[in-house]
C-alpha cells in the first residue's frame, strides 16, 4: 500500500527528476529522505526507483547500441561507516560490475581514475538516478568528511543524473549546513542545491488523520487470511 506520506514524497521526487532531465546543463539539484528509522524511507526510495526504472525501459528500451550495452536507470549504493571518496567510487564501479573493479579493491587504480571510470559507467549505461542510502553515517566534521561532501558536489555536476540520498536526523550531522565560513563552503552549498524532504508517521488516529488509518488497515485486513475470522 502506498500511504499518504509516501504519495506526497513520490511527486516531489518526480518533479526533481523531471526539472533535472529538461535542464541538463544546470547545475541539478538533489533530495534527501529525512526522518527517524523504522519509518520506510529505504523501502519509499527503492519502491520509487523501481518505478523509475521501469518508466525509463519503457521509453528508452533495455539496452543501448544493439544490444551490445545494457540500459541501468537507476544505480544504488550505500555509505557504511568508514566511507572515504575512494569507497564511493569503488561502490559505484562495483554496481555496474565494471571490469576494472578488481583493481580499484587492490588499489591499482588511482582514486581519481577510479572516479573517472564510475562516472563513464553512469553516462554509458544511461543511468538517471543515483540513490545513496544512509548518508548520516558521514562524518562531516572530519577531514575526509568533508572531502567525501566535496566529491558529492563534484559527482552531481559530473553525472547526468540525479542524486536522491537517505538519512537519519540529518539536520544535526552539519551536512546540511548553511554557514558560509570558508572552511564548511562545500556543506553550504550543498544546503542550497538539496532539498530536504521527511517521511513524517502516522499520526494519532482521530479527526482527519483516521481516514488514513482505515485505508491501511483495510488493505492489511485484505492480505491477511485469517482462520475462523
Amino acid at each position: 500500500m502506498t500511504t499518504p506520506q509516501v504519495k506526497r514524497l513520490n511527486v516531489r521526487l518526480w518533479d526533481l527528476l523531471d526539472a533535472n532531465q529538461q535542464g541538463p546543463s544546470r547545475v541539478k539539484g538533489a533530495a534527501i529522505v529525512d526522518s527517524p528509522p523504522g519509518l520506510g524511507k529505504t523501502t519509499a526510495v527503492d519502491a520509487f526507483g523501481r518505478a523509475f526504472h521501469r518508466r525509463q525501459i519503457l521509453r528508452h528500451g533495455k539496452d543501448f547500441d544493439d544490444g551490445q550495452t545494457l540500459h541501468i536507470p537507476v544505480c544504488h549504493v550505500a555509505f557504511k561507516g568508514n566511507t572515504n571518496t575512494r569507497a564511493l567510487n569503488e561502490a559505484i564501479v562495483n554496481f555496474y560490475n565494471h571490469p576494472s573493479a578488481e583493481a580499484a579493491e587492490t588499489r591499482h587504480l588511482r582514486n581519481r581514475n577510479l572516479a573517472a571510470l564510475a562516472a563513464e559507467s553512469v553516462r554509458r549505461h544511461g543511468t538517471r538516478l543515483i540513490i545513496v542510502d544512509d548518508v548520516h553515517f558521514l562524518k562531516i566534521h572530519t577531514d575526509e568528511g568533508e572531502a567525501v561532501a566535496n566529491e558529492l558536489k563534484w559527482l552531481a555536476n559530473e553525472y547526468p543524473a540525479t542524486f536522491l540520498f537517505t538519512g537519519v536526523n540529518m539536520t544535526a550531522t552539519g551536512l546540511l549546513s548553511e554557514s558560509k565560513t570558508s572552511k564548511n563552503l562545500a556543506m553550504s552549498q550543498i544546503a542550497r542545491r538539496w532539498t530536504r524532504l521527511t517521511l513524517p508517521p502516522f499520526e494519532h488516529p482521530v479527526g482527519e488523520h483516521r481516514k488514513a488509518w482505515i485505508s491501511l488497515l483495510g488493505t492489511i485486513e485484505t492480505h491477511l487470511v485469517l482462520a475462523n475470522a
